[in-house]
């Protein structure tokens, strides 16, 4: 155990045996996370794991994706992202940037996913009601890691009752979600309606490969992998991007490269981001 100096509360965990990795790693984190994961490539190990990773390396290198997600997202930036940073600059108006990324994640990655767009990025702003249910869902499964005594959170999860009552509340709006569009697709392929977009979910549905339970359960997996990570990052590449004169903007040229000479980038001005707690 290594306990930072002057006092601070913080502590870390250094585990050096094998099998001490491989019961936080391999054991827990699948009971901790299966409620919410269910048997996705993030709570599966050995073949199972191989199978899964072997197929979505398959889809997410699929010509087709890879092109409709470049559509997706220069159509997100261009209609949405942009006219609601527009607005708040006209009417001087502050916003909660990582709100606002976070929601353009979310919509970027439910239609590159799904084929379908929430519409949470929006001068309006509408209630995010998806984007809190993973996050919420995430948190509670988190906190099963803190718990003194698991066998309370396992208690709690066996009546139902408490925050693993609200967990349960979570995964099953995501879940419906998810398969309410798996059940639209299917049925147009069912019927021989052709579908328009070649989203994720088209082309696994389309191979025929796993079941529905498994379809789901890898949806689900990808808009979390996919929301947090790309939102965190857009957040952060602005704060540096805005501090301090020891940044060198080398995605100045590249973006203005990549916008075919349509959208020049510079930076006119700075300013100094005051370090604050974010706890």
């Amino acid at each position: 155990m290594i306990s930072r100096p002057l006092g601070s509360e913080d502590e870390c965990l250094l585990v050096a045996a094998w099998f001490g990795v491989e019961h936080i790693l391999k054991t827990q984190h699948k009971v901790v996370f299966r409620d919410l994961f269910g048997d996705s490539v993030f709570t599966e190990n050995g073949d199972a794991w191989k199978a899964q990773r072997q197929a979505i390396g398959v889809v997410f290198t699929h010509t087709a994706l890879q092109k409709f997600a470049e559509n997706i997202v220069s159509s997100e930036i261009s209609d949405r992202l942009i006219p609601v940073l527009s607005d708040a600059a006209k009417e001087n108006k502050v916003i909660d940037l990582q709100d606002l990324l976070k929601r353009f994640a979310f919509d970027n990655i439910c239609e590159v996913s799904f084929g379908y767009n929430p519409g949470y990025v929006a001068p309006s702003m509408p209630d995010a009601k998806l984007v809190r249910a993973f996050d919420e869902a995430l948190m509670l499964c988190h906190n099963r890691f803190h718990a003194i005594f698991p066998i309370i959170w396992k208690v709690c999860r066996f009546f139902n009752i408490g925050s693993e009552k609200r967990l349960s509340d979570f995964v099953q709006m995501l879940r419906e979600f998810v398969k309410g569009i798996i059940e639209s697709i299917q049925q147009n392929l069912e019927t021989g309606i052709q579908e328009t977009n070649n989203s994720t979910l088209s082309i696994f549905l389309k191979t025929g490969q796993f079941d529905e339970k498994l379809v789901i359960d890898m949806m689900i997996s990808f808009i979390i992998a996919g929301q947090d990570t790309t939102s965190a990052a857009l957040t952060w590449f602005k704060v540096i991007s805005a501090a301090g004169d020891d940044f060198n903007p080398i995605y100045v040229p590249e973006t203005t490269a990549k916008m075919h000479g349509g959208f020049p980038v510079r930076i006119e001005e700075r300013v100094q981001v005051e370090p604050r707690d974010v706890n």
